[in-house]
């Protein structure tokens, strides 16, 4: 396809067995978006997990998983910052982690404990009280479930605020 100006538009300046993910931040033509271009799909996934820092995102997840995780990320990003105007306060890295599929019956005793575990591990690593709470609303759903994660956001709150 060739637009009113001559320029082919089906055939990439970056062709040769290249492939791409166009991470897109609304509908609209002035809209920001990111383009991720490699030669193999596995380079795609690490460009995009190094873009996003995104740490945790086991071995076997596929560039399809990651480049859910990425666009979330970006597009929440996004919509704090273009659409609400606000700032981000974190002061430490963002702890993102790959889409795990849903446990079976016999795993769910055991995905539940060890995600409470995981999150256990982000309140230790928390460096604020605003980590704290990001922590919490971030992962609010297993939160609000869990005494002992109340108990372990209570406390790590407490400690760094140095009440």
């Amino acid at each position: 396809m060739v637009n009113k100006r001559g320029i082919n538009l089906t055939e990439s300046a970056f062709s040769g067995g290249e492939i791409s993910l166009t991470l897109k931040h609304g509908g609209g033509y002035g809209d920001p978006w990111l383009v991720f271009r490699s030669a193999s799909a596995e380079g795609l996934k690490q460009q995009v997990l190094d873009f996003f820092d995104i740490e945790g995102v086991s071995e076997d997840a596929t560039p399809a998983e990651v480049a859910y995780l990425a666009t979330a990320d970006s597009l929440s990003k996004y919509a704090i910052h273009g659409n609400l105007e606000a700032k981000t306060v974190s002061s430490s890295k963002p702890k993102t982690r790959a889409v795990k599929p849903a446990a079976t019956s016999t795993e769910s005793s055991d995905s539940s404990e060890s995600e409470v575990e995981y999150v256990k591990e982000l309140f230790a690593q928390a460096e604020s009280v605003e980590d704290v709470k990001r922590v919490w609303a971030e992962n609010k759903k297993l939160c609000s479930g869990s005494d002992e994660l109340l108990a372990t956001y209570k406390a790590r709150g407490k400690e760094l605020s140095g009440k």
